[in-house]
């Protein structure tokens, strides 16, 4: 097999040149890797500044090499393509394969991708049906119990599907998994109430405690959730969201606080660039089940296949008697602004004249990438993602008036 894919580079890689050639692209490949389900071919330019046109080289390169989709990207210093291969050559992963008890995946050439609370203390597990999304999220939550004892992690899971039954009487659980409605207000009440506890007592080293939520299409206690997102790190209280849809409709003022973006298949552009907070990712173009980006600062993403938690994972975790704790409804649960730092984002307006900008790039298919919107706009990552987020919300509009339109006429 092995033999079968040296050959298959070989020809990638003639065919790469060959478009490069015909577009007067100049540069040469610098790397061929092997990814769990793609040949990585990694291309320097001599000219960075033919960029753009290297990235539209994509569909050309895969309607020549016959393969599916071919996802191109700006990948530090070199543009990347990635041809996916054939499913005889797909490699699937469980945790057992992992060199590292942090990792959710592996990567190109086998590289772990790892899953923590210390960069992005909120995270996104985004991606259609039959993506792979709720293996992720699992596969996250296993990371997380084996890098902490019971008493130094504390999880609350709201599931309203029943996917996470595995982790039922799981000694990290500060309450019985949460699945009917009053039982999901309450979880939430209940780590609303904990930040609101540790932030009247100033509390300084507590056992950091972690909300995941599966499928969260109908947001119960969005100002809860919204204040967890914007000052729980600063008192170790952490969100793991799963959903397939994610805008600022469906998670209000809370999308923008989570920086830490794990993502696969989804319906379109739009969603792509909606979950994964930047144009251009292509995650549309994963082949689901496992198929998966995580996304980097700076508009990058790494593509790795999701390493499954198997019955043997779930048999190692430690096991306790999990008492329920009723927390009564608040009046109002209201929380000053810190002034400090806490890793939630500030609030940021729309300019409607930059709107109009990002949407001219759109209309022009240039892949508005955060180093880009920089040098033009002089946005970084938390506003760029904000317009991406706008523009995509703008195009979903219109199509959708526009389509309503032309049939009532």
């Amino acid at each position: 097999m092995q033999r079968n894919l040296t050959a298959h580079a070989k020809v990638y890689a003639h065919l790469l040149a060959t478009l490069f050639a015909a577009q007067h692209i100049g540069g040469k490949l610098a790397q061929v890797s092997r990814g769990p389900r793609f040949l990585s071919l990694s291309a320097r330019l001599n000219d960075p500044r033919q960029i753009g046109r290297a990235l539209k080289l994509s569909e050309p390169l895969a309607l020549a090499s016959k393969t599916e989709n071919v996802i191109a990207q700006r990948d530090a210093g070199y543009v990347s393509y990635q041809i996916e291969l054939q499913q005889s050559y797909w490699q699937w992963y469980t945790r057992a394969d992992l060199p590292d008890r942090a990792a959710v995946g592996l990567g190109v050439n086998r590289s772990p991708v790892t899953f923590g609370f210390d960069d992005d203390p909120h995270s996104l597990f985004a991606g259609a049906t039959n993506s792979g999304k709720t293996e992720a999220l699992k596969s996250a939550l296993v990371a997380a119990i084996g890098q902490y004892t019971p008493d130094d992690l504390k999880l609350v899971l709201v599931d309203t599907n029943g996917e996470l039954s595995d982790f039922m009487n799981a000694a990290n659980l500060a309450l019985p998994i949460a699945s009917e409605p009053n039982d999901v207000e309450n979880a939430i009440r209940f780590v609303a109430a904990e930040l609101v506890r540790r932030k009247t007592n100033n509390t300084k080293g507590a056992p950091r405690l972690v909300l995941a939520i599966d499928e969260v299409d109908d947001l119960p206690d969005a100002d809860q959730l919204r204040l967890i997102a914007k000052q729980g790190r600063k008192y170790r209280i952490n969100l793991m969201i799963g959903t397939q849809r994610a805008s600022q409709k469906t998670l209000p003022s809370i999308l923008d606080n989570l920086t830490g973006r794990y993502v696969g298949r989804v319906d379109n552009a739009q969603a792509s660039a909606m979950m994964t907070g930047h144009s251009g990712m292509s995650a549309h173009q994963l082949t689901g089940k496992g198929d998966f980006l995580s996304v980097l600062p700076g508009g990058r993403a790494v593509r790795f296949q999701v390493a499954l938690a198997t019955q043997a994972d779930f048999n190692t975790l430690p096991r306790a008697e999990v008492a329920p704790v009723i927390i009564e409804p608040a009046p109002v649960i209201d929380l000053p602004d810190d002034d400090t730092t806490t890793g939630g984002r500030p609030e940021l307006t729309i300019e409607y004249n930059t709107l109009g900008r990002y949407l001219a790039h759109h209309s022009l298919n240039q892949a508005l990438s955060i180093s880009r919107a920089d040098a033009i706009f002089g946005h970084k990552r938390t506003l760029h993602t904000r317009y991406c987020n706008a523009l995509a919300e703008l195009i979903t509009g219109y199509k959708s008036e526009l389509k309503r339109i032309r049939e009532e006429q």
